[in-house]
């Protein structure tokens, strides 16, 4: 696991009460001069700061990652950094639930991929018709049979170590005659027969983005799609990201939103100085799913909004239906 890297301001050092886990590089500092790092992946704060206190901190610490201790009065600078930085308030308890349960999900940078059609094999059981639409998608017709068979897999690994999370986002469309499963295994590191975990999910599952958390060894994952009864079956994209659950997607407070046909757009608010303009990125093509132009808009100090749109390889250049264009304009009134 990758370190993750803390900067704590206050008179006290905390890692003197708090566990604080092995992968964790914490930085105790009452004197910001002493803040050499560029950046950190968290900040505690446990003290009042100035205005030039606030100002170093806003270069330093990312939106979504300030924990604030309880005793720390929110006035003036302070106030000002706490919603700068959109900072959480955490007693004591709190802030060591927090370093146990979720510090690893604070990891430095965000990471997605898909899994396009040239990466999906059909099943040689499957006597229907198979059409091909490029990258966008494989349609299947025909009959699946009465019970959840493998209709479909893709056949690259995703590598999953012990304590991570990923998401997954199956992106499909069907008939209502055909019913589907999305099934995940993980195989131990260097076997192709041993199952240590295994995850199915239903179609009231896929509803949503699905997790699966590692708990054992390291070892790779492969995901297969199940089906039965009969009827066209779309399979377009599945996404897996690295997960940070409820704290946000690719970043801390990443938003996601998806339209009825399951096309994705993300968003993340960063709100700087606090004064206007607001700054708009689009990122550009790339294969890899996350944010781009953060170093640069963070730099300007002004409040940014950060828009990637992962659908096709390298995006779909933000066109869409009605629906999926007026997240975006939304987003951005928002």
């Amino acid at each position: 696991m990758n370190k993750i890297s803390v900067l704590q301001v206050g008179n006290e050092d905390l890692s003197l009460t708090l566990h604080i886990p092995d992968f964790v590089d914490w930085n105790h500092v009452d004197d910001l001069k002493e803040a050499t790092e560029r950046s950190y992946d968290v900040c505690v704060l446990n003290r009042c700061v100035n205005e030039k206190e606030a100002r170093i901190l806003l270069k330093k610490i990312r939106a979504y990652t300030m924990f604030v201790l309880d005793s720390v009065e929110l006035n003036g600078w302070t106030k000002w950094i706490y919603e700068s930085r959109v900072g959480q308030i955490y007693s004591l308890n709190e802030l060591q639930k927090f370093m146990s349960d979720d510090i690893k999900l604070f990891f430095p940078s965000g990471y997605g991929e898909k899994f396009d059609a040239l990466s999906l094999s059909i099943s040689q059981n499957f006597g229907g018709s198979i059409s091909w639409d490029g990258y966008n998608g494989v349609l299947l017709n025909g009959e699946y049979g009465d019970d959840f068979y493998q209709i479909a897999y893709w056949r690259m690994n995703v590598p999953l170590f012990n304590e991570q999370v990923i998401d997954f986002c199956l992106e499909y469309e069907k008939d209502p005659s055909v019913n589907i499963q999305l099934k995940i295994e993980q195989f131990q590191a260097g076997s192709v027969s041993t199952v240590q975990n295994r995850w199915i999910f239903n179609e009231e599952d896929l509803k949503s983005v699905i997790s699966i958390e590692n708990k054992k060894m390291d070892g790779p994952i492969f995901a297969s799609l199940l089906a039965k009864g009969q009827g066209k079956l779309r399979i377009t994209n599945l996404h897996d990201r690295h997960s940070r659950k409820s704290y946000g997607v690719f970043f801390p407070g990443g938003e996601r939103y998806v339209t009825s046909k399951r096309e994705e757009l993300f968003m993340y608010f960063d709100p700087g100085d606090m004064k206007p303009p607001l700054n708009v990125y689009f990122s550009g093509w790339k294969k890899q799913e996350s944010f781009e132009g953060y170093n640069m808009m963070k730099k300007m100090g002004a409040p940014f909004l950060l828009v990637t749109d992962v659908r096709l390889t390298g995006g779909a250049f933000y066109l869409g239906d009605k629906e999926y264009e007026s997240l975006v304009i939304d987003g951005i009134k928002k």
